[in-house]
């Protein structure tokens, strides 16, 4: 079992594991700290975490039903 377990992680390491681990970090924290991941955060302390994610999942089939995100001024591009 530990043979086989080497051998295959050794395969993940040759096809790049440790980039693509790299790259999913990145985008998890551009994720969690965006606006949206944000907002969702706020809705998941209040209203519950599986709440939360009805709430994500209709907004995103029918547009937002509950209020819009707070525009930051240090995050919105001059016109």
């Amino acid at each position: 079992m530990i043979m086989q377990k080497l051998m295959v992680n050794q395969t993940l390491e040759n096809m790049g594991i440790a980039s693509t681990q790299t790259l999913a970090t990145l985008l998890d924290g551009i994720a969690r700290h965006s606006p949206e991941g944000v907002n969702f955060k706020q809705r998941a302390e209040t209203l519950g975490w599986k709440q939360a994610v009805v709430t994500e999942t209709k907004e995103h089939l029918t547009g937002p039903e509950i209020s819009p995100l707070k525009k930051n001024p240090a995050r919105t591009i001059p016109e």
